[in-house]
C-alpha cells in the first residue's frame, strides 16, 4: 500500500465481480459495485466491496485481473474506488540508465 495523503491509500486489488447494472450516485455519476480481494495492512488477504465509475468500466475490465484501487477515509468509514489502470511504479533514473 502506498500512502497518498493522511486520508487516502492506493493499492493493487484483484477484481472478483462487477455488478451487471450501473447505479447513479447523488452527484449524478454512474458507478458499479464490485468485489475485490487484496492484502490488508497486516498482510491478510481480505475481500471487500468497492465501486467502479462507469467511465473506468467503459475501458474494459476483466474478472481476475489486478487493478489500481484507492481507499479514502470518509466521515462514514472507507470508500474504495477501482480504476481500469494496472498499478505500476513511477519510472526511475535507473530504468533508463540516465
Amino acid at each position: 500500500m502506498k500512502t497518498i495523503n493522511e486520508n487516502e491509500k492506493s493499492f493493487t486489488a484483484t477484481l472478483l465481480s462487477i455488478a451487471n447494472q450501473p447505479k447513479e450516485n447523488i452527484n449524478g455519476k454512474l458507478f458499479r459495485n464490485a468485489s475485490i480481494e487484496f492484502p490488508n495492512i497486516n498482510g491478510e488477504l481480505v475481500k471487500r466491496q468497492g465501486i467502479i465509475y462507469e467511465k473506468n468500466f467503459s475501458y474494459g475490465m476483466s474478472i481476475g485481473n489486478q487493478y489500481l484501487a484507492v481507499a479514502k477515509r470518509t466521515e462514514n468509514g472507507v470508500i474504495i474506488t477501482i480504476s481500469h489502470l494496472a498499478n505500476a511504479d513511477v519510472a526511475t533514473i535507473e530504468d533508463f540508465g540516465f
